[in-house]
C-alpha cells in the first residue's frame, strides 16, 4: 500500500531528530475529497436559477479534512 511505504520512509527520515512523531490517520474519501463547490443557479446564469442550486463534493468530508489539518498545524 502506498501509504505504508510513505510512513516507512518518513519514519526512517525523522527517526533521529524526531523519534516517534510519524503517525497516520485514515479519513474517508478519495483524491477529490478536498473539493466542494456549492453554487446557486442565480450565481451562474438566470436560466440556471430556475433549476436551483447544485453541489459538487461532500461538505462534511471537506470540513473533517480541514479540522484534521488544523490539528496537525497546532500540534
Amino acid at each position: 500500500m502506498q501509504n505504508e511505504e510513505l510512513v516507512d520512509v518518513l519514519m526512517q527520515r525523522f527517526k533521529v531528530a524526531y523519534p516517534g512523531t510519524v503517525r497516520t490517520r485514515e479519513l474517508e474519501g478519495n483524491h477529490l475529497t478536498p473539493v466542494f463547490i456549492k453554487l446557486q443557479g442565480t450565481d451562474v446564469s438566470p436560466m440556471l436559477s430556475q433549476l436551483g442550486g447544485f453541489n459538487l463534493g461532500d461538505e462534511a468530508l471537506v470540513k473533517e479534512l480541514a479540522d484534521v489539518t488544523l490539528e496537525l498545524i497546532r500540534a
